[in-house]
């Protein structure tokens, strides 16, 4: 008489073999033999593991795709904003002790497009004093982080423009610790958004 035992172990196998002879009153003499080896991965794991792989490739270049689609609408949509292409130009958005600076300036010497940005930007000087935060809300397709506070508090903020030598700034000060939380949320936001650059530490 034969008996198959077949036992799984992590990455091993074991089978073992009985082997009983029997007399007349069916005592039995066992043979076992065990036979041991080790299986990085079976085929069907291996099938598994590249269809895994395939799919999260796929999963991933489609939020790549999707990341980079709203990125390009949102470059698109800053153009028609502020009149400059936005790959020839460059945000920066810096968070300050006393509130932010946002500047823009061309990457090349283009004086037709550095008058536009500081035409632009000084609009937007006298919009955010009032109150009006209406372009970056059409450029993000949101209502800003922090907006909502320096609208309230337009009254404890003062913003200022100049010149860059290939475009502008606007500094954006206050001394209210309520509108200097919005304002840093807003430029986080802001930096996040453009993917730019900037100085001082973002909000998490």
């Amino acid at each position: 008489m034969r008996e198959w035992e077949l036992k799984s172990q992590p990455w091993k196998v074991t089978l073992r073999i009985y082997q009983s002879t029997g007399t007349d009153n069916y005592e039995a003499r066992a043979v076992s033999v065990q036979l041991q080896w080790e299986l990085k991965m079976s085929l069907l794991q291996r099938k598994a593991a590249l269809l895994g792989m395939v799919a999260l490739s796929l999963l991933c270049a489609q939020q790549g795709t999707a990341q980079d689609s709203v990125f390009a609408a949102l470059q698109q949509r800053g153009k028609m904003a502020m009149g400059v292409d936005q790959i020839k130009s460059q945000h920066q958005f810096d968070i300050l002790p006393t509130g932010g600076r946002i500047a823009l300036e061309m990457k090349g010497d283009d004086s037709l497009s550095i008058a536009q940005i500081r035409a632009h930007l000084k609009l937007i000087e006298h919009a955010f004093q009032a109150g009006d935060f209406s372009t970056p809300e059409f450029v993000h397709m949101r209502s800003m982080p922090g907006t909502e506070v320096m609208t309230r508090n337009k009254a404890r903020i003062v913003y200022s423009y100049a010149d860059l030598p290939r475009g502008g700034e606007v500094r954006i000060t206050t001394t209210d610790p309520e509108s200097l939380a919005a304002i840093r949320a807003f430029m986080t936001a802001q930096r996040g958004d453009h993917m730019a650059h900037g100085m001082g530490e973002s909000m998490k």
